[in-house]
């Protein structure tokens, strides 16, 4: 690709050639993993951090389209927050990254969609805290690195395996960090809530 273009993929990086005309070649390399998926932009910005967890550190990447980086904040705290409770509940999380691709203007049905070390978010350059879009779609993608990802199921024959935990455990995550409001909405006072009674009540949703 060309050698301007900022690059997030499964896996590790393990070489990078840089060739005579103008391109690079990239080498990836993943362990114990069952899919992959790449993306690449010249416009992505990249933001780097870490988190360190009961197995180690884990690098956090995370690829900003343009106009969105006020929000970098939020998918970074949504990350850091999610591995410490996936890890206290669950487990460690077992690879040493996290690449978080921040969909562009126009990218929106690519959003909300896990793979193996990479998940897609979604946001706008003017979403208020108080609609948590950003938290909720960070963390319930994360949340496939584990049900579908760590434990292997086949979400397209087996949903219940992978997107039915992965509500409950999404539910769990967004009342321990942003308390019991449902749908993630706090917006001039009022609450919007439903979507998530299941993992506190073990009842039903009643807005369903």
């Amino acid at each position: 690709m060309p050698q301007s273009y900022i690059l997030g993929a499964t896996g590790d990086t393990v070489s990078t050639e840089t060739n005579s005309d103008g391109t690079k070649t990239v080498a990836f390399q993943g362990v114990d993993i069952h899919d992959f998926s790449w993306t690449a932009s010249p416009d992505f910005q990249l933001i780097e951090d870490s988190w360190q967890g009961s197995a180690g550190a884990v690098k956090i990447r995370l690829l900003m389209s343009p106009g969105h980086l006020r929000q970098a904040g939020r998918y970074l705290q949504s990350v850091k927050g999610t591995l410490a409770m996936f890890d206290r509940w669950y487990g460690p999380y077992p690879y040493d990254r996290i690449t978080v691709v921040d969909l562009p203007n126009g990218a929106g049905n690519a959003g909300g969609m896990e793979y193996p070390t990479l998940i897609t978010g979604g946001t706008t350059w003017w979403e208020p805290r108080g609609i948590r879009g950003v938290e909720l779609v960070t963390e319930h993608e994360f949340g496939h690195q584990y049900w579908y990802g760590m434990v292997g199921s086949n979400e397209f024959e087996e949903s219940w395996l992978d997107e039915g935990f992965n509500t409950y455990s999404t539910g769990k995550v967004m009342d321990v960090a942003y308390g019991p409001i449902g749908v993630p909405v706090t917006l001039l006072g009022l609450r919007a809530g439903g979507l998530f009674d299941l993992s506190r009540t073990g009842k039903p949703p009643q807005s369903c």
